[in-house]
């Protein structure tokens, strides 16, 4: 399911067992990333977290959410939806490269 306004997408992950309550839903705007965990069958809201996206750590802090509560495979899966959707910062630890 997509639902799109002008910089807003929304996208369900309809997974099942793997990942906590089945279902991850992912709303993107512009400078915000809500990524959450619904129940398969009832649709309530198990977990949710909001990350800002242009944070140094963004893209880490979202992984680490996803796959706490799921499997790094769906982790990927999810962050490359994220990423073609907005533009997460980038952190270099070297300042001048």
């Amino acid at each position: 399911m997509y639902i799109t306004h002008e910089n807003m997408a929304t996208k369900q992950f309809k997974i099942g067992e793997y990942v906590v309550g089945g279902i991850i839903q992912v709303t993107t705007k512009k400078e915000e990333v809500e990524i959450k965990f619904n129940d398969y069958f009832t649709k309530e809201t198990i977990l949710s977290k909001t990350f800002s996206t242009n944070t140094n750590y963004a893209r880490r802090n979202m992984v680490m959410f996803l796959e706490e509560n799921g499997t790094s495979y769906y982790a990927d899966k999810v962050m490359t939806w994220i990423e073609s959707k907005v533009e997460l910062e980038t952190h270099s630890f070297f300042p001048n490269w």
